[in-house]
């Protein structure tokens, strides 16, 4: 199960090992099989708001920033980009800790490899209903 982070900004909002015992744990959720896991080779990458920007745009031909974008190349490979900047940004708005939204869009980027949808309001709520069974379970990692 080689999954690698890659960091293209200086930010860190959940230490490193600690995120790597919490994605292990997302990986076991939602690929529960011990031969899909093995197989999994994903690369998280965590970027600023200027550069998942210019990757909305390019690839979704979206404007603006977002908070995580999903590139899945085939059934077990792929790349969860996630905006460190706009993870902090939607933490204020939302009011919860900046910890906790990491955890929300980092769910919703594995929930998006796995094949989810949000295009919708019936998709985005029941991406919503199933990362709610798994984030209580990663908070006391």
């Amino acid at each position: 199960m080689p999954v690698e982070l890659i960091y293209k900004t200086a930010k860190r909002i959940i230490h490193p090992n600690r995120l790597k015992k919490i994605i292990s744990k997302i990986i076991d959720f939602l690929f529960g099989n011990r031969d899909t896991r093995n197989k999994l080779e994903l690369n998280i990458v965590f970027v600023d708001n200027s550069e998942i920007t210019e990757l909305n745009k390019r690839y979704l031909r979206l404007e603006g920033p977002t908070d995580v974008l999903c590139f899945k190349y085939d059934k077990y490979c792929g790349d969860i980009i996630i905006s460190l900047t706009q993870v902090e940004k939607n933490a204020e708005y939302y009011g919860v800790k900046p910890e906790e939204e990491l955890l929300f869009v980092l769910v919703h980027g594995f929930l998006h490899f796995k094949g989810m949808r949000d295009n919708t309001i019936k998709q985005r709520q029941q991406m919503y209903e199933k990362a709610n069974k798994i984030l209580p379970k990663l908070t006391s990692l």
